[in-house]
């Protein structure tokens, strides 16, 4: 079997059906996905939070597909009535930590992104349960139902004639002048660009084209988050997202009412040498998310009210006790694959670029 196609998408998650729904309203595209279904990874294992896009530096993509990520898919959510929820979110600060707070707020103001200092009276009245000396209250961030998210966007590649192939393991890619060719277990199939969308497989799939993921700087490390759930009696301690200040690994365990009316915890950080998500036993995480919900909880919530939820995988491209870094977009101008598009390191706010992220690769196959 053997089959020409304009753009092949490898990766069936929302970016990479993001992307695949981009190309395809110029090109004949192929979407490929080695699982049954779509969006079974970290698409299917996150807090469904839409970021505002203060958390790293203004030149970053990371920042850059953000900003224009949310506005995007704020303008799909009402078109496509996909649930959603501008909740705004609360980073919380005691005076000993007060320093970090006033960058996010100055990086907020220098965006022109709606958030304000708010002080230990406000904070009482807006969140009575939270703890803290002083809050950035963050106005554009919500909270979306990423399934009705992965489906808009099944729904536009299918109305536009992507070819979606599932449970397509890609065994090689090789490339030549004119094109690259792609194969799976039973046929090939060619394109003069191929993107690579496939998280946690992008350096593993760059290395079959010959590229070496250590000198492109796409090496993935693996951070498993845990998601709990809290008892159902404490679904109201909070009316909207509440984070600690960031940590080295993340954003710290924060607090998310989904939009079924539920609250959930996490995620934390583990680093793992290989990229699992089955949830752990034993109670060890449950004590250290009660102590971390205590740090800035009022509540009382104690381990055996917490449940484990999910588990996700960060596709970090910077090893242990290093600062987090961008994302990575590699196209021809970082290696030697002319029509080959790597993506790797598109962990958070993944989900909230996901159509900035597709903008960006369709600018790039023009």
């Amino acid at each position: 079997m053997q089959h020409a196609f304009d753009a092949i998408v490898i990766g069936g998650g929302v970016v990479g059906l993001a992307c695949a729904a981009a190309l395809s309203r110029r090109r004949k595209v192929l979407l490929l996905e080695r699982h049954a279904k779509n969006a079974m990874e970290n698409s299917a294992r996150n807090s469904g939070v839409v970021h505002a896009g203060i958390h790293h530096d203004a030149d970053w993509l990371r920042t850059q597909l953000c900003l224009r990520g949310r506005e995007l898919l704020e303008r799909r959510c009402r078109l496509e009535d996909i649930p959603y929820a501008r909740t705004g979110k609360l980073i919380v600060a005691s005076t000993s930590n007060e320093a970090a707070l006033l960058t996010l707020a100055t990086r907020a103001d220098d965006r022109g992104i709606a958030a304000r200092l708010i002080e230990r009276d406000e904070i009482a009245e807006l969140e009575p349960l939270i703890s803290a000396d002083r809050a950035l209250l963050v106005e554009p961030t919500g909270i979306l139902r990423t399934a009705a998210l992965v489906r808009s966007l099944e729904d536009e590649c299918d109305a536009r004639s992507v070819v979606s192939l599932r449970g397509a393991e890609v065994v090689a890619i090789e490339s030549s002048v004119a094109e690259l060719r792609v194969d799976i277990e039973g046929g090939s199939f060619f394109a003069p660009h191929v993107v690579i969308a496939a998280g946690l497989s992008s350096d593993r799939l760059a290395a079959l084209v010959g590229l070496d993921p250590d000198a492109l700087g796409i090496r993935q490390h693996y951070v498993r988050g845990t998601w709990m759930a809290l008892e159902p009696r404490h679904r109201k301690a909070v009316s909207r997202m509440v984070y600690p200040l960031p940590e080295t690994d993340g954003l710290g365990i924060h607090l998310t009412p989904d939009l079924d009316g539920f609250l959930m915890a996490g995620p934390d950080a583990e680093w793992a040498d290989a990229p699992s998500f089955e949830l752990g036993v034993g109670t060890e995480k449950e004590v250290q998310f009660a102590d971390a919900l205590g740090s800035y909880l009022r509540l009382s919530v104690p381990p055996h009210e917490l449940h484990r939820l999910m588990v996700g995988v960060r596709p970090r491209i910077s090893p242990r006790d290093e600062p987090a870094r961008d994302f990575v977009i590699a196209d021809h101008r970082a290696h030697a694959v002319p029509g080959l598009i790597v993506l790797a390191g598109i962990e958070s706010p993944g989900l909230t670029a996901c159509l900035a992220i597709a903008e960006d690769v369709d600018a790039r196959t023009r």
